[in-house]
């Protein structure tokens, strides 16, 4: 699926309803990241590159590095991968989330709330892990990135998603 495409499926409800699911018929966050999509002061689809791959138990684990600013060269690309192999599995697992909506990168006095000392320095780089039991609910090629004032959030799309 082209950017474009899934800009257009980002409108639409549905496209919300399929890839997020409720939690035992309550709680309806697909609804919830629907509107803070709709509500976001910025709104970008940036390309995803994974850093490291991980496995404990039965849960898969991926790394990803976003630029929130341009695309990571294959030097930066180079230089976050070797970063992203001195990590602990277990600050990989603590930092891990899925893919079930908005998580955020920043919070609104402008602190990277995924981890502070991962950005390196690099300005508009982030790093994070998304988990699953299932290895290609966590394949994500794209994040969608949405901002309100300093508060910044990011939703990584599975590939499963953009078919």
């Amino acid at each position: 699926m082209s950017i474009e495409l899934l800009k257009q499926k980002l409108e639409d409800p549905a496209f919300y309803k399929q890839n997020i699911p409720n939690l035992f018929f309550i709680f309806s966050f697909w609804k919830k990241a629907h509107q803070e999509y709709q509500t976001a002061e910025e709104k970008k689809i940036v390309t995803n590159i994974l850093l490291r791959s991980a496995e404990h138990e039965d849960f898969f684990y991926h790394t990803y590095a976003i630029s929130t600013e341009g695309e990571i060269d294959a030097d930066l690309a180079a230089k976050l991968k070797s970063f992203a192999q001195t990590l602990e599995l277990g600050e990989i697992r603590y930092m891990a989330h899925g893919t079930n909506g908005f998580f955020p990168l920043l919070d609104e006095n402008g602190v990277n709330v995924d981890n502070p000392e991962m950005k390196l320095g690099v300005p508009n780089i982030y790093i994070f892990t998304i988990s699953d039991t299932k290895p290609t609910k966590i394949d994500c090629p794209f994040s969608v990135v949405i901002k309100n004032g300093k508060a910044m959030k990011k939703w990584p799309i599975s590939r499963s998603a953009l078919r």
